[in-house]
């Protein structure tokens, strides 16, 4: 039964300190760590759904409520309608649609429609919750594994510096599971140069991401929530235009990212529906994209059908709202079929040199992770939540007791509200899923490193 379903019709973690702890404990607490991240990746998925399925639905009663005499054939599309717009969430459209049942109504009944798109909405507003206190459980693990990479990291400097004038007859060494991990697209990555070129990428975008692209996300949230505090539903048009501008300035807390992320991404079909998809190829068979997938197939010809200026406004402001909210960072697999994991794999040796290199970048990517959990950048991110939700709360309320709400200005109150839910998602995927990624790569690098300096006489 899926995640929706639960929600719709009917374990709380100790957070990890940044202490001491013994290599057993490290190894377990990743391994938490990594069956949490699963489950926010679940969650992320079931919410996105649940983004599409609302409005889904919202539009089915629409027309349903424009066809004054259906006939047999009319409810049987709706009903096959209905089960599109449900299929995965385990609602079977009786459960939504009773009457279409039944043949012998002179109306389609659109009531439970509406009831299930209102508990969507609800329900992704707790959803969200539920996906942040399993993020920040995720993140303080991490947080609390950064003191034995860090140590274990300088031991492997001070032993490389120790070896620097040391020779070696071999020239290869063999890792195990490891190999998979310094994999680049499923590729070993077999010399020094590349190894570090991995490392050092992913060191790069944990400093933007943990860093500015957090504060300049923490701003815009608290921004966001100061527009969505002010809207009026009688005055759609500029309440949500207002909130809209918010996110001009989002560029500039993006422009490190885009320097990385620069190869294009249009020949992956998961990107077939994106507007200019960018990609990072990572360590460990991760890539990075940045998209924006394209809500304006039918945009043209809704333009083109509003006859009064302000209709026009209202819907270059909704398809504005929905296109920002649609802007994803994704860090998943670098292949869209699945493959089989390297289980070892042989590379060229590392040189002391190499492996001073990789230390410090180890110690570079322990810094931001402790910056950001440790610092101001996580309570910056939950403090422009916590508004974004009271504001979003408080707003729709006072929408639900607008009165004479045209569906053309209610269609603009779920835009915006959208914005909760769109900077949640900008602010807990990427940020775990390169935290995972950084810390799967580091501990493969050190036992790489310390192979080779085993080496060394």
């Amino acid at each position: 039964m899926s995640l929706m379903r639960n929600a719709l019709l009917g374990n709380s973690n100790v957070h990890v300190e940044a202490a001491q702890l013994s290599t057993e404990e490290v190894d377990f607490n990743m391994t938490v760590a990594m069956e949490e991240y699963s489950e926010i990746v679940t969650i992320s998925e079931e919410l996105k759904r649940m983004e599409d399925v609302a409005p889904a639905l919202e539009g089915l009663a629409e027309v349903c409520d424009a066809i004054d005499e259906p006939t047999i054939a009319h409810k049987a599309l709706v009903e096959s309608a209905a089960e599109l717009a449900l299929a995965g969430t385990g609602i079977k459209p009786a459960e939504m649609v009773p009457s279409l049942e039944s043949h012998d109504d002179a109306t389609i009944s659109t009531e439970g429609i509406k009831e299930i798109a209102v508990s969507i909405y609800e329900s992704i507003r707790d959803m969200v919750k539920k996906l942040w206190k399993k993020v920040k459980d995720f993140f303080y693990r991490m947080f609390g594994a950064v003191p034995s990479l860090r140590r274990a990291a300088q031991k492997l400097k001070a032993k490389a510096e120790d070896k620097a004038s040391g020779h070696t007859d071999e020239n290869k060494i063999t890792l195990g599971s490891e190999a998979n991990v310094l994999s680049v697209n499923y590729k070993l990555k077999t010399s020094p140069k590349d190894i570090k070129e991995g490392l050092a990428n992913i060191g790069s975008l944990c400093n933007d991401m943990l860093d500015t692209y957090t504060k300049g996300l923490g701003k815009i949230g608290m921004d966001i929530a100061s527009a969505i505090g002010d809207y009026e539903a009688e005055s759609d048009v500029a309440s949500l235009k207002k909130i809209n501008d918010t996110i001009v300035g989002m560029g500039s807390q993006t422009a490190g990212l885009e320097k990385l992320v620069k190869e294009s991404a249009k020949k992956d079909p998961r990107m077939k529906d994106a507007v200019n998809p960018m990609r990072l190829d990572l360590l460990g068979n991760k890539s990075i994209f940045m998209h924006f997938p394209d809500k304006s197939k039918d945009f043209a010809s809704n333009l083109a059908a509003a006859t009064d200026a302000n209709d026009k406004a209202r819907i270059s402001e909704q398809y504005r709202g929905r296109a920002y909210q649609s802007w994803r960072i994704d860090i998943m697999s670098s292949s869209v079929k699945s493959k089989d994991a390297l289980e070892d794999g042989e590379i060229d040796i590392l040189m002391p040199a190499d492996c001073i290199e990789m230390a410090d970048e180890i110690l570079a990517i322990c810094d931001a992770i402790e910056g950001f959990t440790g610092g101001k950048g996580i309570k910056d991110l939950e403090k422009a939540r916590d508004k974004l939700d009271s504001a979003a709360s408080k707003a729709s309320k006072a929408v639900s007791k607008a009165d004479d709400l045209t569906s053309d200005q209610t269609t603009s109150w779920r835009v915006a509200a959208g914005y909760a839910n769109a900077w949640s998602r900008w602010a807990t995927q990427p940020h775990g899923a390169i935290q995972a990624t950084a810390m799967a790569a580091c501990r493969a690098a050190l036992v790489a490193a310390n192979k080779s300096l085993s080496k060394f006489k």
